[in-house]
């Protein structure tokens, strides 16, 4: 009699400890209430950043005229990171993409630190900082300069004038090597 009271009670402990561990894994395994609103911030800012790469300036009317706009291939982004004199173009360009729930900086790496750009905390409508999430997406900012000459005769090589004869080593100082600048530049979306 005593072993099957002893059985049955290494039974109910077993199942007691069973049950403690699957709850305590149970509970811990919930996602917390922010991840949904973190999913969609990260989704936000990144598209946000592939939109203002693959939009070129002078789509926009306002900034169509501007003198810093023009040229080739140029960018929204390297336009607001590189171009825009004055940051109040930032939240002009911003803000037909963040909806005014979330708040947003923009900000670049130089020198081992982030500079801000810009940040909506002072703006009417936007949240007055990161309070209970942020998250933020990367991506690079080209600028380039001094572009190669384009060639006389659209046929030929940059190096060759295009005759028959066989194109011999250009001189030196004849093509201006051009210049490019990177910057990392991070899109902080906040609520």
């Amino acid at each position: 009699m005593r072993a099957f009271i002893f059985s049955v009670d290494a039974f109910v402990a077993f199942t007691l400890a069973l049950v403690a561990v699957y709850s305590l894994i149970f509970f811990s395994s919930v996602p917390s209430g922010y991840h949904a609103a973190l999913a969609q911030a990260h989704a936000l800012s990144s598209d946000t950043l592939n939109a203002l790469q693959l939009t070129p300036c002078d789509s926009n009317e306002v900034f169509a005229r501007e003198d810093s706009c023009s040229g080739d291939s140029i960018n929204m982004l390297e336009y607001l990171v590189y171009r825009s004199s004055d940051r109040q173009n930032i939240p002009f360009i911003l803000d037909e993409h963040i909806h005014a729930s979330y708040g947003y900086r923009l900000e670049t790496r130089e020198n081992s630190a982030w500079q801000v750009l810009y940040d909506s905390a002072g703006e009417a409508g936007r949240p007055p900082g990161a309070r209970r999430m942020s998250v933020g997406s990367y991506a690079l900012a080209f600028q380039y300069s001094d572009a190669l000459p384009e060639p006389s005769n659209p046929y030929s090589y940059r190096t060759c004038t295009g005759g028959i004869v066989a194109c011999g080593t250009p001189p030196l100082g004849a093509y201006p090597v051009s210049s490019a600048n990177v910057q990392l530049v991070r899109l902080v979306i906040y609520t």
